[in-house]
């Protein structure tokens, strides 16, 4: 029965629409999500910031620059030109962009991954390095299962989110470390859903640090 509820919860965030309505929803974490983007990601006017996994394009306005957002689902981009012009937004893969190596200044990623299998979340992160410039930065900001047990409402609302990929922080964390340097990280609590937050360096200098052993 709770995978039938899943599948028709899902089925309805797929609208545009209705996503919105469940961000402006679940205020709590987005305010987290906000709290990450001013304390941890510097940028000027002129600074170039892509989004990777930008949705409905809710955090433009949050980052007074050049924005770009791409996203695979189309209906997510129309919405977005539609309530930010001044992004420039695309309909593309993460794992497949369409930009030149070191074309932006930094990349950010917000309650994306938990959408991608672990296969797809190095690739994306790979990738995210790729367009980023040398001395720039990959920052991750994501949900994640409660830091705390007894947060069953939590549990509860992210086992009914859109991904199919929830982890702990231990799990993100691990999986990140795997193969690429982190810079930071950083957990805050909030309801529904606890955020974590990396940062992970675009050098060439920092080298993948290969699968993990046995």
């Amino acid at each position: 029965m709770f995978n039938v509820v899943r599948k028709i919860v899902l089925r309805i965030l797929d609208n545009s629409i209705v996503f919105e309505l469940q961000q402006k929803y679940l205020g709590g974490t987005t305010k987290v999500y906000r709290a990450f983007i001013n304390e941890r990601i510097k940028f000027e006017a002129d600074t170039r910031l892509l989004d990777v996994g930008c949705g409905i394009g809710n955090f433009c306005d949050d980052f007074k620059c050049s924005y770009s957002g791409v996203d695979i689902n189309p209906g997510y981009i129309e919405s977005a030109r539609q309530a930010s012009p001044t992004g420039d937004f695309h309909v593309m893969s993460g794992t497949g962009m369409d930009f030149a190596d070191g074309e932006f200044d930094q990349v950010v990623t917000i309650a994306t991954l938990h959408h991608i299998d672990d296969a797809g979340v190095v690739d994306t992160i790979r990738e995210a390095r790729r367009v980023c410039r040398d001395d720039g930065v990959v920052h991750i900001i994501e949900p994640i299962y409660p830091l705390k047990p007894h947060k069953l409402f939590n549990y509860l609302v992210f086992a009914l989110d859109r991904g199919n990929h929830q982890r702990t922080f231990g799990q993100l964390q691990t999986l990140l470390a795997g193969m690429f340097p982190i810079e930071n990280t950083g957990t805050k609590e909030a309801v529904p859903h606890d955020v974590c937050y990396f940062s992970i360096p675009a050098s060439e200098g920092f080298q993948e640090n290969g699968p993990a052993g046995p």
